[in-house]
């Protein structure tokens, strides 16, 4: 297999966690709900788009991405016709899924199989960077033993993956304290879908 570099498994990372694939464009939704929206924080993360992952996606795949805001999320996706058949093939080499809403149909075993070292880290932390919330709601007992919300749209209906998420942190030394899926909870009081 060829081999697919931190920078890489960390695009990758972030496509599977927010991505949806249409024919030959993508586009990565990060769900930054009011966190997002703060002015101070809007600056960091506009920087850190147009900065670092449109140059890392310059880097690896030889295209630019862009960003729009709306409706509390932040949209990454590529500018002016990009070819994006090196990044579908990426995806093929790790068996991710090439079409559609990615998390509704990711299932990580390959993935997990063939990366390795930091290409893991950053490959988790591509998912993290589109899923995960670190809200001061989420403080378990104290500052000191934060807890890290990892939000999966229960509406994907892929438990598959989060049983294998899970198991792949709980490898890394991360254990699972709880699982909340597809059920009113503290994140979705009414909606059990979102």
């Amino acid at each position: 297999m060829n081999e697919i570099n931190h920078i890489k498994a960390h695009l990758l990372g972030l496509l599977v966690g927010g991505g949806k694939v249409d024919k030959d464009t993508f586009v990565i939704d990060l769900p930054f709900n009011k966190w997002g929206m703060n002015p101070i924080r809007m600056n960091i993360i506009a920087t850190d788009i147009l900065t670092k992952i449109c140059q890392n996606f310059n880097n690896s795949y030889s295209f630019n991405v862009t960003y729009e805001i709306g409706n509390n999320k932040w949209l990454i996706k590529p500018i002016d016709r990009a070819d994006i058949s090196p990044l579908i093939k990426d995806l093929e080499l790790l068996s991710l899924p090439t079409a559609g809403f990615l998390l509704s149909n990711v299932d990580l075993t390959i993935a997990k199989a063939h990366l390795s070292g930091i290409s893991i880290e950053s490959f988790l932390s591509g998912i993290f960077d589109a899923r995960a919330s670190l809200t001061p709601s989420h403080r378990r007992f104290n500052d000191n033993a934060p807890v890290v919300s990892i939000e999966i749209p229960g509406s994907t209906k892929n438990f598959k993956f989060i049983v294998q998420l899970c198991s792949w942190l709980t490898d890394l030394g991360s254990i699972t304290d709880q699982i909340l899926y597809n059920h009113p909870n503290q994140h979705s009081g009414s909606d059990p879908k979102l």
